[in-house]
């Protein structure tokens, strides 16, 4: 078919008429047709393999080449994609896709005032312009990004991290010594601004296609002592808004939090993070993931909320593993996979029929680590073992040393209390003369986690800033001490090559504070299938998501 001209004729009602694809300026030169549209008849395009028939009663404001352009990309006018859905999958802006018609490296039929694509004729400019498409990585930035977890899931993901900011100056010693090319801004961030942001990287207003952060949880946390929106951590997220209202326009936004977002305030806050998002020109999604669903040894719940100005109804990704830790919280019925949480870790026929593996258990995560004493390791040591599991495999991909495997040491009295409480155990293991006095006095049904023993067959529980054993289940297995650094990194998914800096306390607080980087990962690959979709079908896909979102459990708005 001819980049510009489907055929040499069509027959209408029995006559010809030489018609032209219909691309910007470009018209057909042909009778007018006036006549024709205001009677009622049948427009047929004969077709040796297959025939359209249109009734033309509802074309009276169309031309003569809308109809020929549906007929001859034989598209329903609802499968077609619209300017501002062209321009979000190509990665362009509406000045350039004017160009790109105007130079016919695009083509699209003008229905009023609005211009409309075959998804195969998009998938054919990605082709034939792949030098301009999917080439280099995409672009993305980090704002209170911690050590880096989630922009290291966007770079497990296939995207750059062009700047970050964070006003820890030992996080960002993490981050830019993993991810050299990034542009630090250490500073809070109120202190930055979107000239700043133009100044240091280079790039301009639309260039960034992701923006992440997470802004301090500690105030929105269901386990602070205490919970208000007056908390001055609670407001920072407005920042997003006002670095993309100052210029910054990424296609999407990625805000990660605890989720007792859901409840602070009795939703207000959360209302109060879309509202904002919304004005500034986008429309949030959310959900509460387990980041043990994609892949992380350990139970770990997130709010997620991406929000996107490319005109689609974001679809969060679907687990890949299976659970055996259901939602206690606000919303963890209907904004969770509730169907991928079990009550026992037994593999049931739900699991398999749906395709849900088995999640990634303790030993599996660490076994391979030498053995320490408690308060003992080293920044780097030498591996003693070889692998024996796939994730072990891939966490030690690229990396030939060990590093950051060295535990904070255990008070006598937490050692002498250890040595009672078995694999699986907690403090109800341990004598009562040896519990502190405020847990004297707790029912058995209390702190269910508190001086816990991480069970090698189960998975662990949610990673902590604090390798405290007084707050959670952070002791070894089978060796009497806290787990290390590295531990608490393989039980968030960081791979070994990725190293931490700063004091031994700094990064287990990086470490604790960070996201996931596999679910920072599963995040990335949706977003990707967004900006970069590989085939007409997928083109028609993002189309039709909103509505096919509303028929199934899809992410729930505001």
């Amino acid at each position: 078919m001819s980049a510009s001209r489907f055929g040499e004729t069509d027959r209408v009602s029995g006559g010809r008429a030489p018609t032209h694809i219909a691309h910007l300026g470009l018209c057909h030169s042909a009778p007018d047709w006036a006549a024709v549209f205001s009677q009622k008849w049948k427009f047929r395009q004969l077709d040796a393999s297959n025939g359209v028939e249109f009734d033309c009663t509802f074309c009276h404001s169309l031309s003569y080449s809308v109809i020929d352009f549906w007929c001859r990309m034989n598209t329903k006018l609802e499968n077609m994609l619209t300017l501002s859905e062209v321009c979000g999958s190509l990665r362009i802006s509406r000045e350039t896709a004017y160009r790109w018609l105007k130079a016919g490296r695009l083509y699209g039929v003008k229905v009023g005032r609005d211009w409309r694509f075959a998804p195969d004729q998009v998938q054919t400019a990605i082709a034939e312009h792949s030098s301009n498409y999917g080439v280099s990585p995409l672009l993305m930035a980090d704002l209170f990004s911690g050590a880096g977890g989630l922009s290291l899931g966007f770079h497990l993901g296939g995207f750059r991290s062009v700047f970050f900011n964070d006003l820890d100056a030992e996080c960002a010693l993490t981050f830019q010594s993993n991810f050299p090319d990034a542009k630090p801004l250490v500073a809070p961030i109120q202190e930055i601004s979107a000239r700043d942001v133009f100044a240091a990287t280079g790039i301009g207003p639309e260039d960034l296609d992701v923006l992440v952060g997470g802004p301090p949880c500690q105030g929105f946390s269901i386990n602070a002592p205490s919970r208000s929106s007056s908390d001055e951590r609670n407001h920072l997220f407005r920042h997003y808004a006002r670095l993309v209202l100052e210029g910054i326009r990424p296609r999407f936004i990625v805000f990660e939090n605890v989720p007792g977002l859901v409840s602070l305030d009795g939703g207000k806050t959360l209302a109060a993070v879309c509202h904002e998002f919304r004005q500034a020109g986008y429309e949030p999604c959310f959900r509460i993931l387990n980041a043990c669903h994609y892949g992380v040894p350990q139970e770990r719940w997130r709010l997620v909320i991406v929000a996107n100005r490319i005109g689609i109804h974001f679809d969060f990704p679907e687990p890949a593993h299976y659970s055996v830790s259901r939602p206690n919280f606000s919303g963890g019925r209907s904004l969770t996979y509730s169907y991928a949480a079990r009550r026992s870790s037994a593999k049931t026929l739900f699991d398999e029929a749906i395709g849900l593996r088995d999640p990634v258990k303790v030993k599996e995560a660490i076994s391979d680590l030498p053995p320490i004493k408690s308060g003992g390791g080293a920044e780097i040591m030498e591996y003693v073992s070889a692998s024996s599991c796939d994730y072990q495999h891939w966490a030690r991909n690229g990396s030939n040393r060990l590093h950051n495997h060295h535990c904070v040491d255990l008070s006598d009295i937490n050692r002498r209390r250890m040595q009672h409480v078995q694999p699986g155990g907690s403090w109800r293991d341990i004598p009562r003369e040896l519990l502190p006095e405020g847990m004297k006095r707790a029912r058995r049904s209390d702190h269910t986690r508190r001086y816990g023993r991480l069970d090698p067959t189960g998975i662990a529980f949610t990673v902590m800033t604090k390798c405290d054993p007084h707050w959670g289940t952070v002791v070894h297995y089978s060796q009497d001490r806290v787990i290390s650094v590295r531990e608490a990194a393989r039980f968030q998914s960081f791979p070994d090559w990725f190293v931490f800096y700063g004091s031994k306390g700094s990064q287990y607080r990086q470490v604790g504070n960070a996201v996931p980087p596999l679910l920072g990962k599963a995040i990335a690959g949706r977003i990707r299938y967004y900006l970069e979709p590989t085939s007409s079908v997928d083109l028609l896909q993002h189309k039709n998501l909103r509505s096919l979102s509303n028929a199934m459990s899809g992410a729930l708005r505001i």
